[in-house]
């Protein structure tokens, strides 16, 4: 047994709503002293949050419950999206100053990152890292060749890996990462927060329909998405108008793709048909509450997919694309949903049809939803965590 608490340090790119939970879990541990350390603040400002096209900032605490610290951003474009987003030089003075158990990080493509993992070969410290990484075979040439070469190397540094699904695994043995390097830590989202709030918001989904002129009888399907290309929005209005039975579709999220989308329905108008806009995280719960399907359309580029992590926490069934990684581990064929081909309209509608048709099947895969989602929490990631630590700890 451990006896004194594993000191661990975490850098992160800026706060997320996502990340923000989980850290004040992870501090919260006995085993665990934990400091996080940020490249900048994006996040915590009201700005274009990667991409929505809008000012937002997000309505939960980002920051409570945990120790962190801001590193000095030396960027000049410390809002963008590159490699070079943040310069955070002060990362190789933290880790020289507190000599950690172990760094975790979460990225391996910003100055920052780089930095920070050759800080830690320099001062002993063994590296843990939990990224957004799957195989991309649709690269080619010598940009395809140089980034092999470079995750090889950055693979080569890792103490030990926290794999967020089935095709993270896969990248890491591409790459020559053993298994016993391996320590399985599936992405989560608050279930604690969604599942409460599902257990206060559904018994009001009659009430929540009729606040957007449905009638509490009709079933909702629910489309929820930052609108960049690959998310595909027009795939479900298009399927949607496809099916015959009673039904409303909820479309909500903004972005690039978000005029297409209004031009779409302008030309092609129908009542049922809902365009709510974006929502902040929040907001989102009665949404979820609301629906009785949710889908998700997306095409290659998705990293995992959370929001498919929240509509199970909601007790939804899922039909969802095979391009989206989260799929694979939580949506079951037949038993909490569908899966179907990328772009194929005519499948989406058919599965869609099929489960409206189907009220039994609707509640069996509900069930099976929250049933599946529930092993998937941030309890589970924190022992990963520990694990790993455990693990390095020996070497």
């Amino acid at each position: 047994m451990q006896e004194t608490p594993y000191r661990l340090a975490v850098l992160l790119s800026h706060p997320v709503q996502y990340h923000a939970p989980l850290m004040k879990q992870l501090a919260a541990h006995p085993l665990l002293d934990l400091t996080v350390y940020y490249m900048n603040d994006l996040g915590l400002r009201e700005t274009d949050i990667a991409g929505y096209g809008k000012a937002l900032q997000w309505d939960v605490p980002l920051l409570d419950g945990y120790r962190y610290q801001f590193l000095r951003n030396w960027s000049l474009r410390p809002d963008g999206q590159t490699a070079w987003t943040s310069f955070n030089p002060g990362i190789v003075t933290e880790l020289v100053k507190h000599r950690y158990d172990a760094l975790l990080i979460l990225s391996y493509y910003k100055v920052t990152d780089i930095i920070a993992l050759l800080a830690a070969r320099m001062t002993g410290t063994p590296v843990i890292f939990r990224g957004d990484v799957l195989l991309n075979h649709e690269m080619s040439g010598w940009k395809s060749r140089l980034k092999e070469v470079y995750l090889r190397l950055w693979c080569r540094q890792l103490a030990a890996v926290l794999p967020i699904g089935t095709l993270a695994e896969r990248f890491y043995r591409h790459f020559g990462v053993p298994e016993r390097k391996m320590f399985r830590s599936i992405y989560a989202v608050n279930n604690e927060f969604f599942i409460g709030q599902a257990e206060v918001l559904k018994p009001r989904q009659a009430e929540l329909k009729q606040q957007l002129g449905i009638a509490p009888d009709t079933p909702v399907v629910l489309f929820v998405a930052l609108m960049r290309a690959f998310k595909r929005p027009l795939d479900i209005i298009q399927a949607f108008t496809k099916v015959t039975q009673n039904a409303a579709l909820v479309v909500v999220g903004e972005g690039p793709e978000y005029p297409n989308v209004q031009r779409y329905c302008q030309e092609n108008p129908s009542p049922n048909i809902h365009l709510v806009g974006t929502k902040n995280q929040q907001e989102l719960a009665r949404f979820y509450a609301m629906a009785d399907i949710f889908v998700v359309p997306s095409g290659k580029g998705e990293a995992w997919c959370l929001v498919i992590n929240e509509a199970m926490c909601f007790s939804l069934p899922i039909i969802a694309t095979d391009a989206i990684p989260s799929a694979v581990d939580l949506v079951q064929e037949g038993k909490n949903g569908f899966i179907y081909p990328v772009g194929d309209i005519t499948q989406l509608a058919k599965k869609l049809a099929q489960l409206l048709a189907n009220h039994e099947m609707q509640k069996t895969m509900s069930a099976s939803s929250l049933q599946i989602i529930r092993q998937y929490n941030y309890e589970a990631n924190t022992e990963a965590i520990l694990q790993a630590l455990s693990f390095v700890a020996k070497l």
